[in-house]
C-alpha cells in the first residue's frame, strides 16, 4: 500500500486476501495486526486531532462529560469517570466485507472535525510557551538526571521567583519520576505549611485528612492548584489545562484514577478543576 498513511479500507485488503496473512497463526496474526496499529500511529502527525496521543475529558455542547481519544469522541461514565485506557480501537469499512477489529464496548460520537480541532489546539495552550517549557524541562533533565532532591530545591526557588515555565517544567519532571505525592508527603516544611493553608481556605476537617493521607488525589490536586494559580498568578483555565497535562502523565504511570484532575469545558472555553 505504499508508505504513506494506509487507509482502512487498505489495511482491511491486507487482512482478507494477503495468502501470506492467511498462513498465520491466531497469535502471528494478532501480533501483525497490533504491529500495523502501532505503524499508523507513529505514521500520524501529533498536529492533527488523530496523533495527539492524550486522553482528554470535556464537556461537550450538550453539558455531558465526553472523552477525546486519538481523533474520535466517546461518552464518559460520569459516575465514576472510569475513562478508556486501551490503545486505540479501529472499525474497518469495505464496500464488499466489514471486517470489525477489537471493538469498543462504547460507540463513538459523531461529531465535526472543527470539534476535535478546537479541543486540540485549546488543549496544546500557547505553541511558543510549551516550547520554552519543553527546553526548560530537557535542561533540567540533563543537569539534575534522578537527583529528586536538587530538583525539589529548584522547584521551591522558581515558584518563589514566579517563573512559570520553568516551574511546569519541573513539575513536569517531577510527574514522571513519580515523586510529586513524596515530596509532599516527605518534605516536612512543605506539609506544615500546605496543612495550614488547607485549614485556612478549607477548614479543620479537610486539614486533619490531608495529614492523614496527603498523597491522596485531592490534596495532589489542590497542591497543583495553589501552585499553579496562588503563586505563579496564572487563570484558572490556565492552571487547570496545565493540571490535565499533568494528569495524563499521570496516567501513564499507572495511576489511572489521575484522569480526574481537570477538563475541558467547551461551551465555555475554559479548562477547569474536577
Amino acid at each position: 500500500m505504499g508508505s504513506g498513511s494506509s487507509s482502512n479500507i487498505g489495511v482491511t485488503q491486507y487482512f482478507i486476501e494477503s495468502k501470506v496473512f492467511k498462513l498465520l497463526n491466531d497469535s502471528e496474526k494478532a501480533k501483525t495486526k497490533e504491529l500495523l496499529k502501532i505503524f499508523g500511529l507513529l505514521n500520524t502527525s501529533s498536529l492533527t486531532p488523530e496523533g495527539i496521543e492524550n486522553i482528554l475529558l470535556f464537556v461537550d455542547y450538550d453539558g455531558k462529560m465526553k472523552v477525546f481519544d486519538r481523533g474520535l469522541i466517546f461518552p464518559a461514565d460520569e459516575q465514576e469517570t472510569q475513562l478508556p485506557t486501551e490503545p486505540i480501537t479501529i472499525t474497518f469499512d469495505h464496500p464488499e466485507q466489514k471486517v470489525e477489529d477489537e471493538v469498543r464496548s462504547t460507540t463513538p460520537v459523531v461529531q465535526s472535525s472543527t470539534v476535535e480541532q478546537e479541543i486540540l489546539d485549546a488543549y496544546r495552550g500557547d505553541t511558543k510557551m510549551e516550547k520554552r517549557i519543553a527546553k526548560e524541562e530537557a535542561k533540567m533533565a540533563k543537569k539534575f538526571k534522578d537527583d529528586v532532591g536538587r530538583l525539589r530545591q529548584e522547584f521551591f526557588a522558581a515558584v518563589q521567583k514566579k517563573k512559570v515555565e520553568k516551574t511546569v517544567a519541573i513539575l513536569r519532571l517531577m510527574t514522571r519520576q513519580d515523586d510529586i505525592a513524596k515530596f509532599i508527603q516527605e518534605d516536612t516544611k512543605l506539609n506544615k505549611f500546605l496543612s495550614a493553608i488547607w485549614e485556612k481556605q478549607y477548614g479543620a476537617e479537610l486539614a486533619e485528612e490531608f495529614k492523614q493521607k496527603p498523597d491522596d488525589l485531592k490534596f495532589i490536586r489542590l497542591f497543583l492548584q495553589y501552585v499553579l494559580q496562588d503563586r505563579l498568578g496564572l487563570s484558572r483555565s490556565d492552571a487547570a489545562r496545565i493540571g490535565l497535562q499533568l494528569s495524563n502523565l499521570f496516567v501513564s504511570l499507572g495511576k489511572k484514577e489521575y484522569n480526574k484532575m481537570a477538563y475541558f469545558d467547551i461551551k465555555n472555553k475554559i479548562f477547569d478543576w474536577f
